[in-house]
C-alpha cells in the first residue's frame, strides 16, 4: 500500500497493490485515519507492507504466547 501524506499526517491518497478484498477492506478506514508521526512535507508517499495470516484455530495464538512466556520465564 502507498499513501501521499498532507504536511498534517492526513491520507491524501491512498494506491493498493494487489487490490484484494482484505486492502480495499482496510481501505475504507485508512483513507479517513492520520498517520502519528508528521511527514517532512506535504505530498509525501509512504510505502507500508501488510502481511495477513491466518490462524487455523482459536486457540493457536494462546498457545504461541504460552510457549513464549515459557521460555521467558525459564531464562530468568
Amino acid at each position: 500500500m502507498l499513501f501521499k501524506l498532507d504536511e498534517d499526517g492526513s491520507v491524501l491518497e491512498m494506491l493498493l497493490y494487489p487490490e484484494t478484498k482484505l486492502a480495499w477492506c482496510a481501505r475504507k478506514s485508512l483513507v479517513k485515519d492520520h498517520f502519528g508521526i508528521l511527514p517532512p512535507r506535504s505530498d509525501y508517499w509512504v510505502s507500508v507492507y501488510m502481511k495477513a495470516e491466518v490462524n487455523k484455530s482459536p486457540a493457536s495464538r494462546f498457545s504461541r504466547y504460552l510457549l513464549y512466556a515459557t521460555k521467558a520465564a525459564s531464562k530468568t
